[in-house]
């Protein structure tokens, strides 16, 4: 397994770079597989997001659609799948991608919710404001 750097992913998925992205088209696509899978780690799938959001203007469909696509891909292991399941949802549902990433990290490490000040984000499930 090699872990993968989201500026890897960034340049498969935006084809800007007409060098950096057939690198890492080739690499994805014909080094990476179900045996030999590039790991995405919770740090780097944030890092994805808000490259993609602020950087390309990517809206709230294209991130659900990239997402989904990158946890079910086959050449590709994502750190903590459920929370990244359980983040996406709650994206889906209008939350925060960052927010909803560590509500559910904590929820599926056993906190049984995630201390804030934000009452946007007290709004949803495993999240306590602190008043």
């Amino acid at each position: 397994m090699i872990a993968l750097d989201a500026c890897v992913l960034v340049r498969y998925l935006a084809q800007d770079d007409p060098g950096q992205s057939a690198r890492a088209t080739e690499f994805i696509e014909a080094e990476l597989s179900a045996e030999h899978p590039g790991f995405l780690s919770q740090v780097a799938l944030l890092e994805l997001h808000w490259v993609l959001h602020r950087c390309y203007g990517q809206g709230r469909a294209d991130w659900s659609r990239t997402l989904r696509g990158l946890l079910t891909a086959r050449q590709i292991v994502v750190e903590n799948l459920p929370a990244a399941w359980n983040a996406m949802l709650a994206y889906d549902e209008g939350m925060d991608f960052a927010e909803a990433l560590l509500a559910a990290t904590a929820h599926t490490a056993g906190a049984h919710a995630l201390a804030t000040f934000d009452p946007a984000l007290a709004r949803h499930p495993h999240v306590r404001l602190l008043a």
